[in-house]
């Protein structure tokens, strides 16, 4: 409980910790010193080279409600606040409330991390490929002309550093691998991450299209097709069965695609947004085809460290239901840039 007179401060507290972003606040204590609040906290971080966003509300009914964030507050409060024990915030209460009066105050402290990530995107100009194979499996035919818009591709598979910012867990089998790719990430896995880093990062990200990812995974300045991401060379451009030692390896190691796409013939396949059907080249629309409008399973494109080289063409198709998750499947994002 805490009272408050304008003249007078009679102070008893009750603090409750936040957690966020697998940061975790604890230990509070406070102290009044004349028409000051000085509230201490231990704030705990796995990297303390990641600054937060720490905040103070206050609630007048024992924590039915809250006001705030409190802005008469100085100290370890505010931007850029890194982790460490005994953190200290200092409330100037009386410039913040001229009249206050409680028996059930109580105090939280908030800890918010915007999210700023290292993620590189390629832009692709759009325009219009004859997406499918010839020679492939039924489900890669029949070759369709289809034209997509311009859009910005992320440059490598999303890395198991980049899913424990967000998420603070490694679900991945190769788990000691910070810039491999993360696998063992299903569908609903990974529209979790996209709604987290969305809310979070100002910037609206989604999965590619099945169209989409074939258009940015071939060269399409040639006028014959490379079978592979960059090359007719499997060896060059993707981690396969045949040169991976059966594991993920670092992105970007091998040589990058016309758009400066890696590893997307190889190193672990990837999730595209579409519903999968093995006739929807038949119907498919011409422009910006973005799969059939319901299904069981969702698309899934690219080859991987334990697949053969048959199956690593940029016109290989895959699918499995949505709550599927395997050590050779991962994905890439597209950012939405108005």
């Amino acid at each position: 409980m805490i009272s408050f007179i304008r003249k007078s401060l009679v102070v008893f507290l009750f603090l409750t910790p936040a957690i966020c972003f697998t940061q975790s606040i604890s230990n509070i204590r406070a102290v009044q010193k004349g028409d000051f609040i000085i509230v201490n906290y231990d704030f705990n971080y796995y990297n303390q080279l990641e600054s937060f966003e720490i905040e103070l509300y206050v609630s007048t009914d024992g924590g039915r409600t809250f006001s705030g964030p409190l802005q008469k507050v100085s100290g370890d409060v505010g931007a850029k606040i890194y982790s460490g024990s005994n953190r200290q915030i200092t409330w100037r209460v009386l410039e913040e409330f001229q009249d206050l009066f409680s028996n059930e105050i109580v105090f939280e402290i908030r800890g918010s991390q915007k999210l700023n990530f290292d993620i590189e995107f390629v832009f692709v100009t759009g325009g219009s490929i004859n997406m499918g194979s010839k020679s492939g499996e039924n489900d890669e035919k029949p070759i369709h002309k289809i034209t997509v818009d311009d859009f910005y591709l992320s440059k490598y598979e999303i890395t198991q550093a980049q899913w424990f910012q967000v998420m603070g867990t490694n679900p991945a089998e190769n788990n000691s691998c910070p810039q491999c790719p993360v696998e063992r990430v299903s569908y609903v896995d990974v529209l979790e991450f996209i709604g987290k880093i969305n809310r979070s990062s100002g910037t609206t990200y989604r999965l590619p299209t099945e169209a989409e990812w074939e258009y940015a995974a071939g060269d399409n300045s040639l006028k014959n097709q490379n079978p592979y991401a960059g090359s007719n060379l499997i060896n060059s451009v993707a981690w396969y069965n045949t040169n991976s030692n059966r594991k993920t390896q670092e992105v970007g190691k091998k040589l990058p695609n016309a758009y400066g796409c890696y590893d997307m013939s190889g190193n672990v396949q990837e999730w595209c947004m579409d519903f999968y059907s093995p006739t929807y080249y038949i119907s498919s629309p011409t422009t910006n085809p973005q799969g059939p409008p319901s299904g069981s399973t969702r698309v899934i494109r690219g080859g991987a460290f334990n697949m053969s080289a048959s199956h690593c063409t940029i016109f290989s198709r895959n699918y499995e239901v949505p709550e599927y998750s395997s050590s050779n499947l991962g994905f890439r994002l597209v950012k939405i840039v108005p």
